[in-house]
């Protein structure tokens, strides 16, 4: 009676399906391959009971529904994105939006080796966790790229219109909602 082989078990989760590679002691061909009792080729993380026909070959009786062993696709490791980025400055905390591949939650998302949401003008490295779900493990400190908050345009406004006529040459003055200098040198004073 010849034996069954999986030759190429754990494979690792791809999103598609994987077969089994089962071979047959007595070089007979295989058929019939079956797993957990199901003809149909799987693609999610698991173990999988394997079956299989074997056909008679030389000194080797044929094999119906013999057992291979099992076959393993094992859970693949997530990859983490940031979905957000880049955001304009606005004076306030902006978070990064992280998602994980699979589908797992996200938690524990820092900014440079940070907790603290950034507020400020820069480029962070995010880092985040990532709890498993059916097809992927679950991962700690992944990298999930670089979130960036953008510099903002400043607004300009007068603060001192309207004024009354004197007779003299009277300076608008300008402000910049960023704290900047009004550097501007083309302006023309109103006399009349």
């Amino acid at each position: 009676t010849p034996t069954l082989t999986i030759t190429n078990t754990p494979q690792t989760y791809t999103g598609s399906t994987i077969a089994a590679t089962v071979t047959c002691s007595s070089g007979g061909t295989v058929s019939n391959v079956k797993y957990n009792a199901s003809s149909t080729v799987p693609t999610n993380a698991s173990t999988y009971a394997i079956t299989a026909d074997c056909a008679a070959n030389g000194n080797y009786a044929a094999v119906t529904g013999g057992a291979a062993g099992n076959f393993v696709i094992s859970q693949a490791t997530p990859t983490l994105t940031v979905t957000n980025s880049p955001q304009t400055y606005t004076g306030n905390p902006i978070a990064a939006n992280v998602t994980c591949l699979g589908g797992g939650a996200v938690s524990s998302i820092k900014y440079d080796s940070n907790s603290a949401t950034p507020t400020t003008v820069g480029t962070y490295a995010v880092t985040a966790n990532c709890a498993s779900s059916t097809n992927y493990t679950a991962a700690t400190g992944v990298s999930a790229g670089s979130f960036t908050i953008s510099n903002a345009t400043p607004t300009l406004t007068i603060t001192n219109t309207p004024r009354t006529y004197t007779g003299n040459p009277i300076a608008a003055t300008v402000t910049c909602s960023s704290g900047g200098t009004d550097a501007s040198t083309s302006r023309r004073l109103p006399v009349i």
